[in-house]
C-alpha cells in the first residue's frame, strides 16, 4: 500500500507539472487604466482605426472612438502616420516587455506643406490624475497618488544627431484648452531622452545614460497633496526611466526628475513630432507591474515532451500496480 500510495503521489506531482507549463505558456498581462497596442494592419493609415484591444478609449464623456490626425480629422494623407511593424524591448538581464500588437509612425518628411510637426491623437473615456473628483472614466483620484505610464519610442538611426528636432508622446488636458501636462520623449535637438511638464516650463533629460536610437520609457507621477488638476495647480515628482531592468518594482534610482511646478491632469494622448519617430505599447497604470508587464517565455517543446512522457510512465505504473501486476516487497 504504501508503494501505491507513492505511485499516486508522484503521478500527482508530474500532472501539477504539467499543469504549471500549461499557465506559463499565457502571458500574464496586468490590468492597466490605458493601453494602446495598435494592433492594427502593418502598412495602413493609423488615422481612423481602432479596435477592442484598445483600453481606456472610447465613447466616454471626451469621446475618443479613433486615432485623428493632425490638425483633427482621420483625412490627412495616409502616408503621415502609418501603423509600423511590432517594436520589442528586452533589458541587459535578457528579460522581454510583453508586447501584442504593432506600432504608430509619424512620418514628418513626408509632412504636408506648410507644417513644422505633425500629430495623432486619441482622446481618453474620461479625465486621468484629476483632483479627486468623479470622473467619466470611473477612476477618480484622491492625492497623493501615483500613475504609471510606458511606452517604446524609436526614431531612425540616421536621425539620432544633434540635429533630429523632437518627437515624443504627451498627456493633454483637452477640456482645459489642450494645456500640455507632460510631454515624454525626445525633448530637443540634442540626442537625449526626457520628459517636460506644463507645455515645456519645466524638463530634465537623461544625462546617466548612453542614447539610444529605440528606448523603453517609464515615467512615474506622484501626484501632489493640493487639489489637483491643470488649471488649480498643486506639486508632484515624475520620475522617468531609460531601458530600465525589467522586474516586479521599479529600479530604486530613476534617470531623470521633475520635482517642482507640475500640473497633471489628462484625458487626451497626441504623439507629436518634428521629425519621423514610431511608438509601441502606450501604457498607463498605477503600478509598475502595469506599465512594465515581462513577457512569459513560451517553455521548450522537449521539456513539454519530457514531463509528458514522465506522467505517461507513472499512469501506466499505477495502472499495474492496482490490477497487482506488480507486488509488494
Amino acid at each position: 500500500m504504501v508503494k501505491k500510495a507513492s505511485n499516486v503521489l508522484m503521478l500527482s506531482t508530474g500532472v501539477s507539472l504539467i499543469g504549471l507549463i500549461g499557465l506559463g505558456v499565457q502571458a500574464s498581462q496586468a490590468t492597466v487604466l490605458v493601453d494602446s497596442p495598435f494592433n492594427y494592419t502593418v502598412g495602413s493609415p493609423l488615422d481612423g482605426q481602432s479596435n477592442a484591444s484598445d483600453v481606456g478609449f472610447g465613447s466616454g464623456t471626451y469621446g475618443g472612438g479613433i486615432w485623428l490626425g493632425y490638425p483633427g480629422t482621420p483625412t490627412a494623407p495616409s502616408n503621415i502616420n502609418t501603423v509600423g511593424p511590432t517594436l520589442t524591448y528586452t533589458d541587459a538581464n535578457g528579460n522581454s516587455l510583453a508586447v501584442s500588437g504593432n506600432s504608430a509612425s509619424i512620418n514628418v518628411s513626408t509632412s504636408r506643406s506648410g507644417t513644422t510637426n505633425e500629430a495623432s491623437y486619441r482622446n481618453l473615456a474620461g479625465e486621468i490624475g484629476n483632483n479627486g473628483t468623479s470622473s467619466a472614466s470611473g477612476y477618480a483620484v484622491t492625492p497623493p497618488q501615483t500613475l504609471w505610464i510606458s511606452f517604446i519610442a524609436q526614431v531612425p538611426s540616421s536621425e539620432a544627431t544633434s540635429g533630429y528636432n523632437f518627437g515624443g508622446v504627451e498627456f493633454v488636458d483637452q477640456a482645459n484648452g489642450n494645456k500640455q501636462g507632460l510631454f515624454i520623449g525626445q525633448t530637443g535637438t540634442v540626442p537625449v531622452w526626457g520628459l517636460s511638464n506644463n507645455n515645456g516650463s519645466v524638463s530634465a533629460k537623461v544625462t546617466d545614460q548612453t542614447f539610444t536610437n529605440k528606448a523603453f520609457l517609464v515615467a512615474e507621477v506622484i501626484l501632489g497633496g493640493a487639489s489637483y488638476n491643470s488649471v488649480a495647480g498643486g506639486s508632484a515628482v515624475i520620475n522617468l526611466w531609460q531601458n530600465p531592468l525589467l522586474g516586479p518594482t521599479a529600479p530604486a534610482v530613476p534617470d531623470a526628475t521633475i520635482n517642482n511646478g507640475v500640473n497633471f491632469q489628462f484625458n487626451q494622448i497626441a504623439m507629436n513630432a518634428g521629425a519621423t519617430i514610431s511608438f509601441g505599447e502606450i501604457r498607463v497604470g498605477t503600478t509598475w507591474a502595469d506599465v512594465a508587464p515581462i513577457a512569459t517565455p513560451e517553455p521548450a517543446p522537449a521539456a513539454l515532451l519530457g514531463i509528458a512522457g514522465i506522467a505517461s510512465l507513472l499512469l501506466c505504473r499505477r495502472k499495474r500496480v492496482n490490477t497487482g501486476q506488480i507486488g509488494n516487497p
